[in-house]
């Protein structure tokens, strides 16, 4: 079977908006030729959040299960009905594609977010999934329901819309730094050609 790599990583540069309330931030300081220094926090751009401190070298690849949720924009809630017939591999995980990921351009991803509601939080949770990805942000609520059942999250995921398919692999590369719950990574989607 035949790939498309396509990079699900948002870039990481000065200019990036955050919020003045967000614990997000990345410097990049040219420091002598073409070597730099470079601050983050954990959960700058891309990142996962862990249940535990280790991230399990056996999670670097997996299945995910690709939902269309396009329709989805400001302030509108994810119902439980969007996964009531959602067939899930055992292993795997969810990919929750909007086009939230365009608000990073304005600065503007935190505000009046798309909302994922807590009894579709509890449909996903009995469909046994091992990790979830997006690309808006979770409420407090639903974030401590999925760690608290061993369940990963994928932060900030870009580019969602270029997924085409229902089923893809997921490549989860977290950077290799030992007792950390919140790490950047670079996250690869492997779709079907």
């Amino acid at each position: 079977m035949k790939f498309e790599i396509i990079d699900l990583t948002l870039e990481l540069s000065n200019n990036m908006p955050f919020p003045q309330e967000a614990y997000s931030f990345v410097k990049i300081n040219e420091i002598e030729k073409n070597i730099y220094k470079i601050e983050i926090s954990s959960q700058t751009g891309t990142f996962i959040e862990m249940p535990w401190n280790e991230f399990p070298t056996d999670f670097l690849l997996r299945e995910a299960q690709v939902v269309d949720l396009m329709d989805i924009w400001m302030k509108d809630i994810i119902t439980e009905s969007r996964f009531e017939k959602l067939q899930i591999e055992s292993g795997a995980g969810v990919i929750l594609k909007t086009k939230w990921h365009s608000r990073w351009v304005s600065g503007d991803i935190y505000i009046d977010t798309p909302i994922l509601s807590l009894s579709a939080c509890d449909i996903l949770v009995g469909k046994r999934i091992k990790f979830i990805g997006v690309d808006f942000p979770l409420t407090k609520e639903a974030r401590d329901l999925f760690l608290s059942k061993d369940i990963f999250i994928i932060h900030n995921l870009y580019n969602l819309v270029s997924l085409k398919k229902d089923k893809i692999f997921i490549v989860i590369a977290p950077l290799n730094i030992k007792g950390l719950r919140l790490i950047p990574a670079r996250v690869f989607a492997l779709q079907p050609i």
